[in-house]
């Protein structure tokens, strides 16, 4: 059983606090166009606060269509910061090449190697959600389908 930790005088707690953020839903259009245009699932904080994320769930629902203009061995999902145009990730992200070509159930799955260490080139910059595919989009989906994204982050 671990110890109690005390608050120190001055401790900034909203830096240093596991936080959920809002889960952001993908629409099937987001979801064609997410290997070009990464979406923002936590906006930029503060100018003087970096978002270091510690994990990521994920809910995938693509019972009513499964996607096309899979480029095989490139699918993969990834969190990263968005600045301007580019979308920096972190690591080489989770392999979900399956999961977009499988109507036959919901998914759940988790992004846990995403732990971010502190940059100051970060400050201020809103954190992603991507899944590549070559940089081609998808086709295909059904307008029924929905990808929801949850970030579990500290701020520092």
């Amino acid at each position: 059983m671990a110890s109690p930790r005390f608050i120190t005088a001055g401790e900034d707690l909203e830096r240093n606090t596991i936080k959920a953020g809002e889960t952001v839903t993908l629409s099937n259009d987001q979801i064609l166009v997410i290997p070009n245009i990464p979406v923002s699932i936590i906006d930029p904080p503060e100018s003087d606060q970096v978002i270091l994320p510690i994990i990521i769930t994920i809910t995938q629902d693509f019972m009513a269509g499964v996607y096309s203009n899979i480029q095989t061995g490139s699918v993969f999902a990834a969190i990263g910061y968005i600045d301007g145009d580019n979308f920096y990730a972190f690591g080489d992200g989770l392999d979900v090449e399956g999961v977009f070509t499988d109507d036959s159930q919901i998914y759940e799955w988790i992004l846990s190697n995403v732990t971010g260490t502190y940059d100051p080139g970060k400050i201020g910059k809103a954190l992603g959600f991507k899944v590549t595919n070559a940089n081609e989009n998808f086709g295909g989906g059904n307008v029924a389908n929905t990808l929801k994204v949850t970030p579990y982050y500290i701020l520092q």
